[in-house]
């Protein structure tokens, strides 16, 4: 049995219910989806689904230089994410769990087993290697900095040669607690939320906190680093048809935008998720 753990606002209700749906249908292993819904109470359903309410009054005001498309005056959850954790190894009796975010999908190489291995002897949680290793803050240029600078300089870590790990995914066990609690302090950190551009860099920051620099390697496929087709002179993906691909055994390393780590890395065995999947994506492949 695989516990999986997620969360989200009422806003994501339809995208939960598309979730939950793919995950019947494409995990082949016996599965828990064990779902925090926050500030309200989820009307899906399901036999091997569980939800818990979670009432919180905490606000976290997106700040000038979060990377969020959303408008800044609005609440942004994503903080709450090592908060959600740290509630579930209390709430759900195992000793391995994994995080998804709702906008995931399962490959056919989906695999605990190899997944929980990896974290085996692994002192913090793991994540799937970003597609840009070292993913650059170019909003203002005049100030281009590497995403995770400002963080270190005030915490006094060195910036330079770490990998950036995507936190859609995050594969971690009871020993993981004081990571977990250290990560959710500064996220509750004013000073330091308000130097970071999200949630995903106060996690890369403790990672490198606790000088890890390994991760799940090349786990996952992101929306925004595949180019599937060409209309006119512009470049757009489809992360749908790329998943298509994929399960077919058609993906050739080619169709990433640029060649690096990552894309060496990528073999047809070796992604387990696609990550940015919308309502309207999961809607096509029924």
């Amino acid at each position: 049995m695989v516990n999986i753990v997620s969360f989200g606002t009422s806003n994501y209700d339809d995208l939960l219910k598309h979730f939950y749906k793919s995950l019947s249908n494409n995990c082949k292993e016996n599965f828990t989806l064990h779902y925090y819904s926050i500030n309200y109470e989820s009307s899906v359903k399901g036999d091997n689904l569980i939800t818990y309410n979670f009432y919180t009054n905490k606000i976290f005001k997106r700040g000038d230089r979060d990377v969020s498309s959303s408008t800044k005056s609005e609440i942004n959850p994503v903080f709450l994410k090592p908060n959600i954790l740290i509630k579930s190894l209390i709430d759900i009796n195992s000793e391995n769990y994994i995080y998804l975010d709702i906008d995931v999908i399962l490959t056919k190489n989906f695999n605990s087993e190899v997944l929980f291995s990896k974290i085996k002897n692994s002192r913090t949680p793991l994540s799937p290697q970003h597609f840009w290793e070292y993913p650059m803050d170019y909003r203002n240029p005049n100030n281009i900095k590497c995403f995770g600078e400002d963080l270190c300089k005030e915490l006094s870590i060195e910036r330079s040669g770490k990998l950036w790990s995507q936190n859609c995914m995050i594969v971690y066990s009871k020993k993981h607690l004081d990571f977990l609690l250290d990560w959710n302090s500064m996220s509750n950190n004013n000073q330091l939320r308000n130097l970071s551009t999200g949630d995903e860099e106060i996690y890369n920051v403790t990672l490198w906190l606790y000088d890890q620099i390994n991760n799940l390697g090349s786990v996952c496929i992101s929306n925004g680093i595949v180019d599937i087709r060409k209309t006119s002179t512009s470049r757009f993906e489809d992360i749908i048809d790329c998943y298509r691909l994929y399960n077919s055994g058609l993906f050739d390393r080619s169709l990433f935008v640029a060649q690096n780590k990552m894309t060496s890395e990528t073999t047809n065995e070796s992604v387990m998720i696609f990550h940015g999947i919308s309502v309207t994506d999961f809607l096509r492949l029924q």
